[in-house]
Parts: structure tokens; sequence; C-alpha cells
């Protein structure tokens, strides 16, 4: 992965809160995110993609039984599973014209 232009800026230019109690709403939008993206990526690799919002689901739905010192981390792995599956397996050309993103990670037609 690391030789892939700009993954290691993508990667480590995530910006992980470090208060824990912030990590549950970011992980919130990071699921949604992945949930929109889905939307016209998912054709690529419906199977792997939908991955892409489970990591970080996963992370959100154990916080209550990690000790909050792993909080971040998990966190930091859930965003770099994420950005993993969706280098992987996105289609070279998503499906065009159906949705766009704005800045707060909506869909907007």
């Amino acid at each position: 992965m690391d030789t892939i232009p700009g993954w290691i800026n993508a990667v480590h230019g995530t910006r992980v809160p470090r208060d824990p109690d912030a990590i549950r709403e970011w992980l919130t939008h990071l699921v949604h995110a992945a949930v929109v993206r889905h939307l016209w990526d998912g054709h690529g690799n419906p199977i792997m993609l939908v991955h892409s919002a489970t990591a970080p689901n996963a992370v959100w739905r154990t916080l209550p039984e990690l000790v909050r010192r792993w909080w971040r981390p998990s966190a930091v792995a859930a965003w770099i599973a994420m950005a993993t599956l969706t280098t992987i397996y996105a289609p070279a050309t998503p499906l065009d014209g159906l949705f766009s993103i704005n800045h707060f990670g909506q869909p907007t037609r």
C-alpha cells in the first residue's frame, strides 16, 4: 500500500480525536461516510466494500467493553481498514451522476 501515491498522507493525515469522548462520534461519521461511498463504489466489489463500513462499526460497538486508552488505537485501526478496503476494491470508475458528497459527508443529488 505504501507505494500507492498519496497513501501515506491519506492514512496518517486523518485526524482521529485524542479525546476518548470524541471517538464514538468520529466513528459514527466514518461509518456514515463508508455507507454513502458504497452508493457509487459498491458496484466494484460489493461484498468487500461493505466491510469498509462494518469495520469501523464493529469498533464503535465494542467501545463500551474496551479500556478507554484503547479507543483511539482501535479507531485508527478502523480507519486504516476502511481506507485499505476502499483503495483495493473500489472500481476505477465510480457510478457517475447518481450522488455527490457535500463537505459534511452527506449525499446530494
